[in-house]
């Protein structure tokens, strides 16, 4: 009786060895599959000459971004279009390092704010990096998520979905966030590297704004 004992519980701890060694592998290939994402992408994420699109879908609007990026200076467009009225908003944020502009477009008015802080205008190349974080908060992170691959956006992507809700479609061959999906938002971002001209960063015209001094 005793060994018929000693027997079960054997197999019981091979089933729960087997089952640990699984799990173990499955997290080594995620934990490997963000670390070549992050490796890929850090020549991008530090790109000083890039445009960067992007569409998001939120609960009551559709907000469309244009932004160029050269060096030291930014030139963003974000046009808000509102599900429930159809009212088109558009703000436009410039800023070379030294000068700051925001023009805040409506149905009723059109006003430039110069100087002060360009909150919300800077839009940086979105990867799925871990940089700067130790080895074992990189293993938690590949243990709280799935990877599975889907195409979106004619790009083959890695699907990571974490625990907490979010999702973010990395594509394969650059590391590069093609769509994120967080706390309802879905975002679409497309990529040009390389291709923005001076002439694509110019100080905006103000002279039809109501100019606010900050």
């Amino acid at each position: 009786m005793e060994k018929k004992k000693m027997k079960f519980w054997k197999k019981i701890l091979i089933v729960i060895g087997v089952i640990f060694i699984i799990l173990l592998i499955a997290v080594i290939r995620k934990f490997m599959i963000l670390s070549h994402l992050e490796n890929i992408s850090k020549s991008m994420i530090n790109s000083n000459n890039y445009y960067v699109e992007t569409y998001s879908l939120q609960e009551n609007c559709m907000q469309i971004a244009k932004s160029y990026n050269k060096e030291n200076t930014y030139l963003t467009v974000l046009e808000t279009t509102s599900k429930n009225t159809g009212q088109e908003n558009q703000l436009t944020v410039y800023d070379n390092g030294t000068e700051t502009i925001r023009i805040i477009q409506t149905a009723e008015e059109k006003i430039a704010l110069v100087g002060g802080t360009a909150v919300g205008g800077k839009i940086s190349v979105n990867v799925y990096a871990t940089y700067g974080q130790g080895f074992w908060s990189k293993f938690q992170l590949a243990m709280l998520s799935t990877i599975t691959t889907e195409k979106i956006n004619n790009k083959e992507c890695y699907l990571v979905e974490s625990v907490l809700g979010w999702k973010k479609w990395i594509d394969k061959e650059t590391g590069l966030v093609i769509r994120e999906y967080t706390n309802g938002d879905i975002t679409d971002f497309y990529y040009e590297f390389d291709v923005v001209e001076d002439s694509d960063i110019q100080k905006p015209d103000i002279s039809d704004c109501k100019i606010v001094n900050n």
